[in-house]
């Protein structure tokens, strides 16, 4: 378990995604559809978060879990799932990731990827439940990700949640 403290926001959409460019953060497809999708953008203020990332593990689900017991798991312990946006701004300020190994992960979590605990803004499977954060290759990507109320992610992979 880390305990990240950060100090995110001060911009509206567009000049999020002029600073996204500006720093070299990719997004794939889905990443661009999700963000497309942050009409209301809530953090034109700057604002400090405290940010918790785990394992599945550590939040109780050894076996691993689906999306719905990971979030319920995380609620359970005192966390908040963030808004969307805040993963857009975190990837502008997160600088702990290590290099991803292999650059498919079709079905699972990519290695040292850190997915973000969000609300879903649509439920269904094929738009995006929201985003990761990997490096590949010394680049960073903030990339949407999609799975069904099936998919269950491994007991390594790591979330992070807001600390209330």
């Amino acid at each position: 378990m880390k305990i990240i403290q950060l100090t995110i926001g001060g911009m509206d959409k567009k000049q999020l995604t002029a600073t996204l460019e500006e720093k070299q953060v990719s997004l794939n497809p889905l990443g661009h559809q999700l963000l497309e999708q942050l009409d209301d953008f809530k953090f034109w203020h700057e604002q400090t978060i405290r940010l918790v990332e785990v394992t599945v593990a550590e939040l109780g689900l050894s076996q691993g879990g689906t999306l719905l017991e990971v979030f319920t798991s995380g609620i359970k312990k005192g966390f908040a799932l963030c808004e969307v946006e805040i993963a857009a701004l975190l990837s502008l300020e997160y600088n702990y990731l290590e290099d991803s190994t292999g650059l498919i992960s079709t079905g699972k979590a990519p290695t040292n990827s850190v997915t973000i605990a969000s609300k879903i803004l649509i439920d269904t499977d094929d738009f995006p439940k929201g985003f990761y954060m990997r490096k590949i290759d010394n680049v960073c990507w903030l990339r949407g990700y999609t799975c069904d109320h099936l998919h269950v992610f491994a007991p390594e992979d790591r979330f992070m949640f807001l600390i209330n």
